[in-house]
């Protein structure tokens, strides 16, 4: 039962990094797509917001990124306390 344990938690460690590498390169693109968008309005923009604009879309990565560990250390956890109720309450081998 323990390696199932091992197994499980981890298959989500893995589910939740690879989700997390498409939500990075989602946020790369949104970042690409703002960098081009202010190089196409070079003239109507300073260079003050062009910054303030990018780095907006930087932190929106990171704390995507940043939420998708956390959901996955909470599911981890979650998983645990399933498993320690439910070896709880399993009855006891009798010893002979």
């Amino acid at each position: 039962m323990i390696i199932v344990l091992i197994f499980l938690k981890k298959f989500l460690k893995y589910k939740y990094r690879w989700l997390a590498v498409g939500i990075e390169t989602l946020g790369n693109l949104v970042v690409l797509v703002t960098g081009f968008f202010a190089v196409l309005n070079r003239e109507s923009l300073d260079a003050g917001t062009v910054g303030l604009t990018v780095s907006c879309a930087i932190q929106v990565t990171r704390t995507l990124n940043y939420f998708i560990r956390k959901t996955a250390d909470v599911e981890t956890s979650s998983v645990s306390i399933e498993r320690l109720k439910e070896f709880s309450q399993t009855q006891q081998v009798r010893i002979y």
